[in-house]
């Protein structure tokens, strides 16, 4: 489910809730409560470990299943993605899942203008209630 009501392109209905929890030194942290908000929060924390590698830790509270959430990484048009051993490369990038079921490339369309998309590469990966995004840069 998408966390705010999304009638078609560009338009909106209900919104999500999102508050800052904290916002320290190098780490912020936001909880993120969707517009049906009697299933499921989102606490999401981004802290930067150095100048080029991040960590993005998301955490679902409240929720009634703990199986089978999904998140997705949309690129941009060009930029090439590639699958190693225990992580993903993408351009200048490095890529860790951790606590992870699945980790998938597909293609999605994202919104370059009004009425305008374009496809490209798409990382869908597959977690319980925990995931852990680690980004290096190269």
């Amino acid at each position: 489910k998408n966390q705010s009501d999304v009638w078609s392109s560009f338009r909106v209905g209900k919104r999500a809730f999102v508050s800052l929890l904290d916002a320290s030194g190098s780490c912020v942290k936001l909880r993120i409560i969707p517009f049906h908000a009697n299933e499921i929060t989102h606490e999401r924390t981004f802290n930067k470990l150095a100048d080029d590698k991040f960590v993005i830790h998301d955490n679902l509270i409240n929720t009634k299943s703990t199986t089978n959430q999904v998140g997705s990484l949309q690129f941009s048009t060009g930029i090439e993605v590639n699958q190693y051993d225990t992580f993903w490369e993408a351009k200048n990038m490095r890529l860790v899942f951790k606590n992870a079921t699945k980790v998938e490339l597909d293609k999605g369309s994202y919104s370059t203008h009004f009425n305008q998309h374009k496809i490209a590469a798409r990382i869908f990966y597959y977690f319980n209630t925990s995931c852990e995004l680690g980004i290096e840069l190269l």
